[in-house]
């Protein structure tokens, strides 16, 4: 993914790699229909998978570290978070460290879910989703809605979600080198350009430390022997204990954001289950 002339311009040669890797190795579907739209003042796409209806509406976040990442470059798995939930996604273009740190992405979600709503989008029927630091970003989200006074959405869907910027997790040592996705030394940082001179136990950079009393349904998946493996375990063990309704699923032998990659069987597996997860909870 990354050469060495990405590494030497830096976070700006990072990010195109990214973007490049992305896009090159992984294209939208040619009927995947997608139209660019404002959410409050923050630009998304909306991306409909070919056959998908309107049941739901996913508001995805994508991953990068805060730091790398741009909608154009999750079209691709959003069109599959379309088909599985059967229903649009919007993938949103929130701002990005190291030019813009903490709290520039958490006020960006914030008014994407506002946009959503004014554009008359049933709350109930809203799954706000992400991989890694967007599963982190989403979850800090779902967290704070109660107390802006703001209907909750029908659930989180976060994969590897980056939810501790700490990264006091027992994982981040121990798999540290293990996962060809990520290590201890690149999450350091990319973590360190987001939440700068803010406290990263702050509920709002680290959802692990935010009040759960009130988070919505989640389905979180990690995988074993990752280095986020215990950010997950570890939220989901807060969240059930604050009595929230949590599914988890952990994936043997497999990679940090393993649902962005098409062609593993457990990301077909995985997104099947969310379909189902989700429908069941649009039934209730």
């Amino acid at each position: 993914m990354f050469k060495p002339d990405d590494i030497a311009r830096g976070d700006r040669g990072q990010r195109a790699a990214y973007e490049r890797f992305l896009l090159e190795q992984f294209p939208a579907p040619a009927n995947t229909e997608v139209t660019e739209v404002d959410l409050h003042g923050v630009s998304a796409l909306r991306v409909l998978a070919a056959g998908a209806g309107q049941k739901a509406t996913v508001l995805h976040f994508h991953g990068g570290g805060y730091v790398l990442g741009t909608a154009k470059s999750s079209v691709e798995y959003a069109s599959r978070l379309s088909r599985a939930v059967n229903g649009p996604c919007y993938t949103v273009d929130y701002r990005l460290a190291p030019e813009h740190p903490y709290p520039a992405a958490f006020d960006d979600a914030f008014s994407d879910y506002r946009g959503l709503l004014a554009a008359g989008v049933d709350p109930s029927t809203v799954f706000l989703s992400g991989e890694s630091s967007g599963g982190g970003l989403a979850l800090a989200l779902a967290a704070a809605l109660r107390r802006a006074g703001l209907p909750l959405p029908a659930g989180v869907i976060a994969i590897c979600p980056l939810t501790d910027l700490t990264l006091g997790g027992p994982s981040v040592m121990a798999n540290s080198g293990d996962d060809p996705a990520a290590n201890r030394e690149m999450l350091s940082n990319l973590v360190a350009s987001y939440f700068q001179g803010h406290e990263p136990t702050d509920p709002m950079v680290s959802p692990l430390f935010a009040d759960l009393a009130d988070l919505p349904p989640v389905f979180l998946s990690a995988v074993e022997v990752e280095v986020l493996e215990s950010d997950t375990t570890r939220f989901a063990q807060r969240a059930r204990t604050a009595g929230a309704n949590v599914t988890l699923k952990m994936v043997a032998d497999s990679v940090h954001v393993f649902t962005l990659f098409p062609f593993l069987p457990e990301t077909a597996e995985t997104l099947e289950e969310i379909g189902q997860w989700s429908r069941n909870l649009l039934q209730k």
